[in-house]
């Protein structure tokens, strides 16, 4: 793992220093019937967009710029969406991606015309959010171009509104792993409509790709607890947790399969392991500030976000949700205060949005 001071600039920053070299994606082309695999038309448009660039800041910064600009102005028009994981052939052909496409995408456009591009995970993006009745943490990944001697070079995807200024940690990514994430990730988006064959065929690619993929193991759980094939669930759960002890969602659906056993003993085990690990995630503080935010609990979610911001004291989204549960109850001075708490942390693009926050709220303050 790498931790470094990072500030944005548009969707590049430096991370400076050594960096691990496992996981070069560029020393192997992904196969045909690789999801990573590119259109020839990627890589004919890559060379035209960067034809009159002097330096690779420019090179990369053209590149991100066309993948985003309107298809009118000359760009691709890639939109962001969250609902499906795509391949870089869907990406190039709907338009649409969220960031383990975006990345992968964006990792074959660099890779088309001789840059060494790898992915990564940046650590401290992760989101909580409850998704048609499940809980689920968001991890999310980046890319790192070879930057020479002034360092790597991170493009992140993150919507603007959960962009991170502060510490900004990552961790390199072998592409047999990204690749486990990319089926894991298809096999929980499928396991939503039902179809079980699927799913089973999809975590097969991802244990088969990395069988350390902790996520990986627990989802075929899950699958195997929808099937009632109750055995095999519970040793899913357990190879998960022995890959990644602090993965507390297989703790989690560890403690409810003893539950439905009805052995009490072994579920209070495990929930007492995964509640120790939850009190220690600021990000799972903030779902659950956010959860108590919209049931109307407001002392319960400031004592929640409180302590998500005593872990993690550089989230300035972290901050604003402080804000909105303060002027959710009233408290308008209060709010204003952790929109300027929210500033001190921002990336200097997001330094007016903040400000414009806190006058506005300053105004219907005088208005009262």
């Amino acid at each position: 793992m790498r931790i470094t001071p990072a500030s944005l600039i548009v969707l590049l920053s430096f991370i400076m220093g050594p960096m691990p070299v496992t996981g070069l994606h560029g020393e192997e082309v992904p196969s045909p019937q690789s999801p990573f695999s590119a259109p020839q038309e990627l890589g004919d448009y890559v060379r035209r967009t960067v034809m009159r660039s002097s330096s690779l800041h420019s090179t990369l910064q053209a590149i991100l710029s066309h993948t985003f600009m309107p298809v009118d102005q000359g760009g691709l028009g890639i939109v962001y969406d969250n609902g499906h994981t795509r391949t870089v052939k869907e990406v190039w052909a709907d338009r649409r991606a969220n960031c383990l496409s975006l990345t992968a995408f964006y990792v074959e456009a660099c890779t088309s015309i001789g840059l060494k591009a790898r992915y990564a995970e940046a650590l401290n993006t992760n989101r909580w959010a409850r998704r048609n009745g499940q809980v689920r943490l968001e991890r999310h990944v980046v890319a790192l171009v070879d930057g020479g001697a002034n360092g790597d070079l991170v493009a992140d995807f993150l919507p603007q509104a959960r962009r991170r200024m502060g510490v900004y940690a990552v961790d390199i990514i072998p592409p047999k792993r990204f690749l486990a994430l990319f089926y894991a990730n298809r096999a929980v988006e499928v396991m939503e409509n039902g179809d079980y064959a699927q799913v089973e065929s999809l975590c097969s690619r991802a244990i088969n790709s990395d069988p350390k993929l902790s996520s990986a193991w627990n989802t075929r759980g899950v699958l195997r607890l929808h099937q009632a094939r109750l055995v095999e669930a519970e040793q899913d759960f357990k190879v998960a947790i022995g890959l990644e002890k602090r993965d507390f969602i297989a703790l989690g659906n560890l403690e409810n399969l003893y539950r439905l056993l009805g052995m009490e003993e072994e579920s209070r085990k495990y929930r007492e392991l995964s509640l120790k690990l939850r009190q220690r995630d600021p990000y799972f503080q903030a779902f659950l500030a956010e959860e108590s935010l919209l049931a109307g609990q407001h002392e319960e979610a400031l004592r929640q976000i409180k302590v998500a911001i005593k872990i993690q004291p550089k989230d300035p989204e972290f901050y604003l949700l402080r804000a909105r549960i303060e002027m959710d109850k009233g408290d308008l001075e209060g709010a204003t205060k952790s929109i300027r708490d929210a500033q001190k942390c921002a990336s200097p693009e997001d330094q007016s949005r903040f400000e414009n926050k806190a006058e506005s709220l300053k105004r219907l303050q005088e208005g009262r």
